[in-house]
């Protein structure tokens, strides 16, 4: 089908540009018509091949949290984040198609607008699973900071005042948050590794469409009137704002996991100097502590624990990834623009 659809469409020459004759952009055209088609049939194919992993996943998140909520006084705080950043993706998903099917056709827009938006709705994909580890993250943080009456806010100052005593039952929700959050720690490598082919050849083709469009835009300047111009800016404008989106809400998301996941350590020597524990307490919490090391072997022991998220070692996904995509841009951008003729 695939190989079908590329012929189609070169023999028919729909993937040329309509304003520029240049051989470097037909040959980048075709380059990236072919990439496109490839990236839609990895990623269906991804999907078709780990279902049952992804599903796994998703059931996983499931039960940390029917989980968490037997424990006592636990609440999972929803984030709107959850439902604002589809409902953005959709708008400007849509709005991408609409306007190139102004400018080029629907027989253009599908060729450009597909493997994008395929890749975009990865992304996101990708992303509310990370939200939703962040919030049950979160509140688990909550959790163990509540169960010493320790002051969310201002955390040091409660710390300093009298001691209080660790009931007996909240040694099963201690349990539940340890489980929990050892769970997390395989599912966030689950994820990782479930979306690795795909976002690293997202991560290319967003990279490569986005410098081509970008120099096609520069080029086209002299060439176009004022309408034509205008359409053109504005479907650059949106591409430009669906990648820039979603790779600012998903590196944002991974930041976030891998703080919360650095303090929960913290949270929980606050919470054993905040209590007074008998003994049978303390060997509840001791669980938390690798083969019943003491506190300060397991503080320096998960002080140096990480959650990587990264696609089979090529690329770590955090906040560098930014910087990396927009530098890479920006070179390659600059030596088409000198080479142009």
């Amino acid at each position: 089908i695939s190989s079908g659809y590329c012929g189609t469409i070169t023999e028919l020459g729909l993937w040329k540009e309509e304003y520029i004759e240049s051989e470097l952009v037909d040959k980048i055209d075709i380059c990236l018509m072919i990439y496109g088609t490839l990236l839609i049939v990895i990623v269906w194919l991804n999907y078709i091949l780990q279902q049952k992993k992804i599903v796994t996943i998703v059931n996983k998140l499931y039960s940390i949290y029917y989980n968490l909520m037997i424990c006592n006084r636990y609440t999972f705080k929803s984030d709107y984040c959850l439902y604002v950043f589809p409902l953005v993706n959709f708008f400007l998903c849509g709005s991408l198609v609409i306007v190139d099917m102004i400018k080029s056709g629907i027989y253009i827009t599908s060729i450009w607008a597909t493997p994008l938006i395929i890749s975009s709705w990865v992304l996101m994909q990708y992303t509310i699973l990370l939200n939703i580890i962040f919030q049950l993250l979160k509140c688990m943080s909550t959790k163990i900071l509540e169960l010493g009456d320790i002051d969310i806010e201002n955390y040091y100052r409660t710390v300093l005042r009298s001691k209080v005593s660790l009931r007996e039952f909240v040694i099963k929700d201690i349990n539940f948050v340890k489980y929990a959050v050892m769970q997390l720690c395989d599912i966030c490598d689950q994820i990782a590794d479930f979306y690795a082919i795909p976002l690293l050849m997202i991560i290319v083709y967003t990279i490569t469409r986005t410098i081509f469009d970008v120099y096609y835009l520069i080029v086209s300047l002299f060439l176009l009137d004022e309408f034509e111009l205008f359409k053109l800016y504005f479907f650059v404008g949106i591409l430009c704002l669906i990648i820039g989106f979603n790779l600012i809400v998903f590196t944002s998301n991974i930041t976030r996991i891998t703080r919360e996941f650095s303090k929960i350590p913290h949270y929980i020597s606050l919470l054993l100097n905040r209590c007074a524990m008998n003994s049978t307490t303390k060997e509840a919490v001791s669980y938390f502590l690798p083969s019943g090391r003491k506190l300060l072997d397991f503080l320096r022991d998960t002080s140096n624990r990480d959650v990587n998220f990264t696609t089979y070692g090529i690329i770590t996904l955090n906040g560098t990834l930014l910087q990396t995509i927009f530098g890479t841009m920006v070179t390659y951008l600059i030596i088409l623009v000198q080479f142009r003729n």
